[in-house]
């Protein structure tokens, strides 16, 4: 198996010189888009470092990166440290709710053999080797913090559900609790996420149902951990009932948001997930500019349920999706990583980045089936990262800690993104604006020329350092395994920005994009 630095070595397969060139030619193209980056208008007065969190599914993070090895494999380990702070989500999402933690850790009560327990459908129950301290253990070999999602429900050895009375899974959260305060290192606030999608899925709980079994827990947690920080899940669509005397019922999201806002009244974080982009999905539903205005819908009825005050949100899942039922969603594995598969992701995180409201968000999975940032069963299987890694690292780079409020407009669409559009883009500086980053998406198949608007800088001689990845030339962005361009130390170059705030530059084809844009010291001669 390639090691890590080997597979980044043949993956990075342009890495530039640092030397700095004058750079007109993009001045002489016709501008199609304008980014407009307002220095008035800070949104975030911090980096959002937590955009770049991950879920682990202990089963599938187990399936391809534990079992038959003697360690986590390095190259996972070293490629996660420069997303630093990160955080991880688990055990996951609906294995959460089945999770049955005091099994999966070794301990005198069980004199280190591990209970069987049922995992997923199609296998019989087994140990859990990726258990709890593993878990807390490999957060802190990657820099990452923890994030962890309780079970509400129950567990067994038989049954996918298998419901245990409310105080006996409210004891052991609370012991939980207390193994996560012993293993603290800080006094941070520890986030506990309050079961996953039990109002839809397999579970289908009434709302009330949910605010019961979730105060009894809360309860118990508290009391032994004060860093405690609980987090409610939401949804911002309508869910249908498929079963029991509420078939055919339907439950509104603005129904469901407030009621368990009210029911729990302390909560100050909400959860929603995020899928876009699905492949073969022709209706513009799930593009993310849909996507987009569904979850202002949401936040408008969290804020009203509370006066006005505005809940912070995690995205604690978003990937693109696969539109395909359970059982075969492995047929489009491919794109959920792919070069458009990067692209839509970076799209969302620059979506994100302008959203102050969202604290964080989880991408689903870091291997979770058909969503793998390493490659352990698509292609090449040997861990390789995939092109929705590489996205992520040029954008985590960037890191001027200031996020400003940035307007992308076009005068006409190049590809054929059903969204219709081709660049979004979000705008970073530092206090003294000294320097602007950028970063920016551009998903059509050719090159953009883009005229950013940064009036900090009017008349100012500027370097320009250009990380991306992009799209090989006669490649097809969508092509299953089109193996990206990839330009991580940057082609650095000299401009000038006009009087009137203004700086031309070119967006390649396919291109996810990392720009740090800095006043010259001695005209272009840094």
């Amino acid at each position: 198996m390639k090691t890590f630095s080997t597979v980044a070595a043949l993956a990075a397969f342009a890495i530039a010189s640092s030397g700095c060139e004058t750079a007109n030619s993009s001045a002489e193209q016709e501008s199609t888009v304008q980014i407009v980056v307002d220095g008035d208008n800070v949104i975030r007065q911090q980096f959002p470092a937590h955009l770049f969190g991950f879920n682990i599914n202990h089963y599938a993070f187990e399936a391809d990166f534990v079992s038959g090895r003697e360690a986590i494999p390095a190259e996972v380990i070293d490629g996660l440290r420069p997303f630093a702070g990160s955080m991880y989500r688990y055990p996951g999402g609906l294995v959460a709710n089945r999770f049955w933690w005091e099994a999966a850790i070794d301990s005198d009560e069980n004199q280190g053999v591990r209970a069987p327990q049922k995992k997923v459908q199609h296998e019989s129950a087994s140990p859990v080797e990726f258990g709890v301290n593993e878990y807390l253990g490999f957060v802190d070999a990657v820099g990452g913090k923890p994030w962890y999602v309780l079970n509400l429900v129950g567990w067994d050895d038989q049954d996918m559900i298998h419901e245990l009375p409310a105080a006996e899974i409210a004891a052991s959260n609370a012991r939980l609790a207390a193994l996560r305060v012993q293993n603290a290192v800080d006094d941070a606030p520890r986030y506990y996420q309050l079961g996953n999608e039990l109002d839809r899925a397999e579970y289908q709980w009434p709302t009330q149902k949910y605010i019961e079994r979730a105060r009894m827990t809360m309860d118990a947690v508290k009391a032994v951990d004060e860093q405690a920080r609980f987090v409610a899940f939401m949804r911002d669509f309508d869910w249908v009932y498929k079963k029991d005397e509420r078939k055919g019922s339907k439950s509104l999201f603005t129904d469901f948001i407030p009621d368990v806002l009210r029911g729990l009244p302390e909560i100050d974080d909400i959860s929603l997930h995020f899928y876009y982009d699905d492949p073969g999905n022709t209706p513009r539903i799930k593009t993310i500019e849909r996507r987009l205005a569904q979850f202002r819908r949401a936040f408008e009825v969290a804020a009203d349920a509370r006066g006005g005050r505005m809940p912070n949100v995690w995205i604690t899942e978003h990937a693109r999706g696969v539109d395909l039922p359970r059982g075969r969603s492995m047929e489009r594995a491919h794109l959920t990583g792919n070069l458009s598969g990067a692209i839509s992701t970076a799209d969302f995180l620059i979506a994100m980045a302008q959203m102050p409201e969202v604290q964080g968000a989880f991408l689903h999975g870091l291997n979770a089936g058909p969503w793998q940032v390493f490659d352990a069963t698509i292609r090449d299987r040997d861990l390789r990262p995939r092109p929705v890694y590489w996205g992520m690292r040029i954008l985590r780079a960037l890191a001027y800690e200031q996020t400003l409020q940035t307007t992308t407009t076009a005068t006409k669409t190049i590809g054929d993104y059903i969204g219709g559009y081709d660049v979004r883009a979000s705008g970073f500086s530092d206090a003294a604006r000294t320097g602007l980053g950028l970063w920016a998406i551009n998903r059509a198949p050719e090159a953009i020329t883009a005229d950013v608007v940064f009036s900090e800088m009017a008349g100012q001689a500027v370097t320009v350092q250009h990380s991306h990845m992009s799209l090989p030339a006669g490649k097809d962005i969508e092509a299953r395994f089109t193996d990206p361009e990839l330009n991580l130390a940057g082609d650095k170059s000299c401009h000038q920005f006009s009087k009137d705030g203004k700086v031309t530059l070119s967006l390649p084809a396919g291109s996810v994009s990392g720009i740090v844009i800095r006043r010259a010291k001695e005209g272009c001669n840094e």
